[in-house]
């Protein structure tokens, strides 16, 4: 009423935040996550765990695996109760080593760490997804089809507990709300074994969603045989927490 404007003020920090899920989202290039990851953790150390995390895979994805493996470090000093320092070694040995037994021992090294913890099934829930995942990455590039199938029906199945406890969910409505990520691998490793239920299973699903259906381009392709499960895996699109 008098003329006067509204000026806003954005957190640096938070607007940094924001460019980073966009990019993230918009599958930017892991040089443009990482700087925007870089001024996050500038801004709020207290951002911590997560930020750290997602920039050492971006380091990763760039071979800067020194600075990923310092990041790594730092966060098991920070807190050793976590996934992350595993998730990340993980990673190391996968993509700077191509030591996959390792990388999977990293992995059920922290899924028996995690058991061990007492905050909450949610928690473990999370933390058990990411670490499944990479341990399927792992045995995918290994060739080990049917290790890899049952660690990501494993992923999955810690993501639908999540949001069976979260969200009060029955089991199918929270596997129709699991991320597509995880639902992804395991449609593409049951083709890779073989499991004629679960592709006719699958094929159903998205015949009667019609429209409302998400396929990935990359599943259309590797179900054309115009990409492998190993090409798809080290484009990094499974590497994010």
């Amino acid at each position: 009423p008098d003329g006067s404007e509204t000026v806003y003020v954005y957190d640096e920090t938070i607007l940094n935040l924001y460019k980073y899920s966009v990019s993230f989202a918009s599958e930017k290039s892991p040089e443009i996550i990482a700087g925007y990851l870089e001024k996050v953790i500038q801004g709020s150390p207290a951002m911590g765990d997560f930020a750290r995390t997602n920039l050492a895979v971006a380091y990763i994805r760039l071979g800067k695996y020194a600075e990923a493996e310092k990041l790594a470090n730092e966060l098991r000093e920070n807190n050793c109760e976590t996934n992350y320092y595993y998730y990340i070694t993980s990673m190391l040995y996968r993509y700077r080593d191509k030591n996959y037994d390792e990388a999977v021992k990293t992995c059920v090294n922290g899924l028996v760490m995690l058991s061990k913890l007492d905050d909450g099934a949610n928690i473990i829930c999370v933390e058990g997804a990411h670490l499944s995942m990479q341990k399927t990455l792992a045995y995918i590039m290994q060739k080990d089809y049917k290790n890899a199938y049952d660690s990501a029906n494993e992923c999955l199945g810690y993501e639908v507990s999540y949001l069976m406890n979260v969200n009060g969910y029955d089991e199918e409505t929270a596997l129709g709300y699991a991320k597509q990520e995880y639902k992804d691998l395991v449609i593409m490793l049951a083709i890779m074994t073989n499991d004629t239920e679960a592709i006719e299973a699958y094929d159903k699903s998205v015949a009667d969603l019609g429209e409302d259906a998400i396929v990935h381009e990359h599943i259309t392709k590797f179900r054309n045989g115009e990409i492998t499960l190993e090409e798809i895996v080290m484009t990094g699109r499974y590497d994010w927490q």
